[in-house]
């Protein structure tokens, strides 16, 4: 069996400010560095222990990564494989421009697949990143923890259940929400608990 944890970073000052952030570094805001102590010390009352960390490279998935590891007095290693999705041109821009336009954002949530923007990644070309990633360091019987972002956990949990990526948006995350999958050796899935956030007291669902 094979046990895998997914935990979005805490809180950016990127998200704060209602930016597009993609692969631009942000570091977390007040609230998220309090939100990964809070999830940190959560994993610790509940005894949840990781034996191998891998984070995202950016900036804020790093700090959120850090703090819990040292809770837990572990190493961790870092990819750029789990990086958020290259947004190009988007990213660096207010959330609020981009879809000032109402007919952008019903595309973007009903079919994102088919965006173009320009020197970008395709939602397809971030699922396999990670995908390939996660199925390529998770071992049997280690339990592993994967800290990244929330279009590509997102990306890799509809591959997981769904035949068509325009279906991600059911899988979103909250800053530090995260999921616990147990798959067969066959990575076929036998348990989902999905973006838990009761270590939180409040919320933040900045969705990408």
């Amino acid at each position: 069996m094979k046990e895998l944890y997914l935990i979005r970073h805490g809180e950016s000052e990127g998200n704060e400010l209602g930016i597009i952030q993609g692969h631009q570094d942000f570091p977390l805001s007040k609230r998220g560095f309090e939100q990964a102590k809070s999830l940190g010390e959560y994993f610790l009352q509940k005894s949840i222990l990781f034996e191998n960390i891998f984070t995202s490279d950016s900036l804020r998935a790093k700090q959120t990564c850090g703090i819990i590891a040292n809770l837990m007095k572990k190493d961790f290693f870092e990819s750029e494989k789990l990086r958020e999705m290259n947004l190009g041109v988007w990213q660096g821009k207010k959330k609020s421009d981009i879809f000032m336009d109402e007919s952008i954002r019903k595309k973007w949530d009903n079919n994102p697949t088919s965006f173009f923007i320009d020197k970008a990644e395709t939602f397809i070309e971030a699922q396999k990143r990670i995908t390939n990633f996660i199925f390529n360091t998770l071992k049997e019987n280690i339990i592993t923890a994967y800290f990244g972002h929330g279009t590509t956990i997102c990306l890799f949990l509809c591959g997981l259940f769904e035949n068509n990526a325009d279906k991600l948006w059911d899988y979103k995350h909250n800053n530090t929400g995260w999921t616990k999958i147990l798959l067969n050796n066959d990575n076929k899935v036998l348990k989902v608990s999905q973006n838990i956030t009761e270590h939180l007291e409040i919320n933040t669902l900045n969705w990408f």
